[in-house]
């Protein structure tokens, strides 16, 4: 999905007085905004049937025929309109029990005449902020699945695509935390303090959502398959920022990457990120359900060889299993964390003419050191 900032967001006034719908377009005509009216539930119910991009619906409580409650009602049931935020405006009806419906019928807000016209404006310019940040999240959202099923197209029985499953999952967390701010906003109508605040949190995320859409992009398009000379302390700092970006809080991430004085090795730049990005992911499987979860990276030059170590605090692998974790499709349900993606990892290893080297203890944890020469 794509989002045409060209195009502005709709808000429906419904209301049966033709003079009331010219008050209120006048009094929200500085919102950048673009405005349908109608004098009744039906012609409303007609509109979103069809149209897209509503963003905000005012409507009276008093109409012939359906009344507010039972167009919102309507509203709420289409999978398409539920989300969007209604506000009723009526003369009558302010005993407390007209509200009550009101808000089970599903508004956002219950506003009784006269209005504050600055209340008024206020209030609708936080839903149409919130209404631009959801599109922009839906796009991102669309892009990071693109890319995924891009990915996975590609590699398909590479590790990569594990590493993406990963992302998407932490993505969502992302997406979950603005979603609840805005639910804040929806709850708490009145609260312009609260809502400003929920709307620098909501901004937030989404720059966070946007880089991670724009790191995890210059990933699967640098997907390449001849050698190159790499600058290896700005390739590992690039993957560890993008998995720091996604990764839970929960977890203590420790790094540590020595100075290299301007290392270059020839390789292959796509396998290079795949091998280390298959290595954080599995580390952080491996702690997910484990108290104080910790992953260390270091990596540093021995001599002629290139090292880097990643060390996780998780469930560890019986010697089994770990006979057997880099035989290529090996896998084992009852596993958390290291697998069938090291398979990868060795191939990369030994083209490189390095190694790969795995400690691990059942309850203790694991440590995979890949070493290259230089």
């Amino acid at each position: 999905m794509s989002v045409d900032k060209s195009v502005k967001p709709t808000i429906m006034l419904v209301d049966d007085k033709p003079e009331n719908l010219v008050v209120l377009e006048a009094s929200l005509k500085k919102l950048d905004a673009k405005f349908v009216c109608f004098e009744s539930g039906k012609e409303a119910l007609t509109y979103l049937l069809s149209e897209t991009g509503v963003a905000l619906i005012f409507m009276d409580v008093q109409m012939p025929e359906m009344d507010g409650f039972e167009t919102a009602q309507f509203i709420r049931e289409r999978e398409a309109t539920k989300t969007i935020p209604i506000i009723f405006v009526t003369a009558i009806n302010k005993d407390e029990r007209y509200v009550f419906q009101g808000y089970e019928s599903g508004a956002v807000d219950y506003l009784c005449k006269p209005l504050d016209m600055r209340l008024l404006r206020s209030k609708a310019r936080v839903f149409l902020d919130l209404y631009s940040q959801r599109m922009q999240i839906l796009e991102q959202q669309a892009s990071l699945l693109k890319y995924e099923r891009s990915l996975i197209r590609q590699r398909h029985n590479s590790n990569l695509a594990q590493f993406i499953n990963g992302i998407a999952h932490n993505f969502n967390n992302l997406l979950a935390g603005v979603r609840g701010y805005g639910q804040l906003v929806q709850l708490y109508p009145d609260n312009v303090q609260m809502a400003e605040k929920a709307g620098n949190q909501i901004m937030e995320g989404v720059d966070k959502l946007t880089k991670l859409v724009k790191d995890l992009r210059n990933l699967v398009l640098s997907n390449e398959d001849d050698k190159t000379i790499l600058d290896i302390k700005s390739e590992l700092q690039e993957i560890i920022e993008l998995i720091k970006s996604t990764m839970s809080s929960r977890i203590i991430f420790q790094y540590e990457i020595d100075d290299f004085n301007g290392l270059h090795i020839n390789m292959s730049q796509s396998d290079f990120r795949a091998s280390f990005s298959s290595l954080i992911v599995n580390a952080i499987e491996a702690v997910n359900n484990v108290d104080a979860p910790q992953i260390d990276v270091h990596a540093y030059l021995d001599k002629k060889n290139f090292v880097l170590t990643v060390t996780d605090n998780g469930k560890g692998m019986s010697d089994e299993v770990l006979s057997q974790a880099t035989v290529p499709l090996f896998s084992t349900k009852n596993l958390v964390g290291v697998g069938m993606g090291l398979a990868q990892v060795k191939s990369f290893c030994n083209l490189q003419e390095g190694n790969l080297h795995i400690t691990s203890n059942l309850n203790v944890g694991t440590q995979v050191t890949i070493t290259l020469p230089v």
